[in-house]
């Protein structure tokens, strides 16, 4: 009588082949949890811009298509489409917002015929190259109207029996204050970089502003997180923290300036550790 015994051999191969198996598999979650990790990071400071920035932005976009109107127990917003914009370039509101136009001097004449000659060379010289999409073209095209008329606009509104509008102000504003601030700031930087008596002191003014800044921002998230009044005061009613002053308790003093500091720390830390690189370099 024979007894037939099954291969061991099989029996191990196949046990072999479940571990690579689930080993891929495991390798594989790895790969995308250490994908995944980074944005889950980053999550947070996406949804506060979100909150803070984008979507104030598309509701600033809405209502520059709509008409808001106080009404006995409230406010009502109508849909107006372009009526708006209509009554800003060619309606009552023209001369605030464009200004009042007159015709160029000969001096205004040569400055925009001289700059639209450079835009339109600059333009064909693009062209010619022949390496660009068709957005790109698009764009580019956009940008070399939006300056001409830009120019056109400055030339009429800022010559003889003009008035600047709106739209030229705060240009003129934009333009002129970040060039004056960074021509002071970088001559100032350079200035407190040299061998000169007195450098540290005025090192100190002009971080001044800088700290004030940081001064109005613990003011205002103190207001923020004011439990008696504050904006937030429903949700503290709601967690049973109202009327409670965390920042004067001695706890909450602890454990909101104490520990949420070592935690920015630590974690500033722990960052810069997991950024250096695999090998040490001298």
């Amino acid at each position: 009588m024979q007894i037939k015994r099954k291969p061991q051999g099989s029996a191990q191969t196949g046990s072999g082949l479940e571990a690579l198996r689930l080993n891929g598999q495991l390798h594989s979650l790895t790969r995308r949890a250490e994908r995944l990790t980074p944005h889950v990071f980053i999550l947070p400071a996406v949804l506060v811009i979100l909150a803070l920035a984008i979507f104030p932005l598309i509701i600033s976009l809405y209502m520059s298509f709509s008409r808001l109107r106080f009404v006995p127990g409230g406010f009502k917003i109508d849909f107006v489409g372009l009526a708006n914009y209509r009554k800003l370039l060619v309606g009552s509101e023209k001369t605030h917002f464009l200004g009042v136009l007159a015709d160029p001097s000969p001096v205004g004449w040569l400055v925009f015929i001289i700059i639209a000659v450079l835009l339109v060379i600059s333009l064909a010289r693009y062209i010619r190259r022949g390496k660009f999409s068709a957005g790109e073209l698009v764009w580019r095209s956009l940008a070399t109207v939006v300056i001409g008329s830009g120019v056109w606009l400055l030339v009429r509104t800022l010559g003889s029996g003009g008035r600047p509008g709106t739209v030229v102000v705060t240009l003129i504003y934009v333009f002129v204050g970040i060039f004056f601030q960074y021509v002071l700031g970088l001559g100032l930087a350079w200035l407190t970089t040299q061998g000169l008596p007195g450098r540290r002191l005025f090192r100190t003014i002009f971080l001044l502003p800088m700290m004030i800044t940081t001064v109005g921002i613990a003011y205002l998230f103190r207001m923020l997180t004011d439990t008696g009044k504050g904006p937030c005061n429903p949700i503290w009613q709601v967690l049973g923290l109202a009327d409670f002053s965390w920042v004067n308790h001695p706890w909450g003093g602890a454990r909101g300036g104490h520990d949420w500091g070592h935690l920015a720390m630590d974690t500033f830390h722990v960052y810069c550790a997991f950024s250096c690189p695999g090998e040490s370099i001298d």
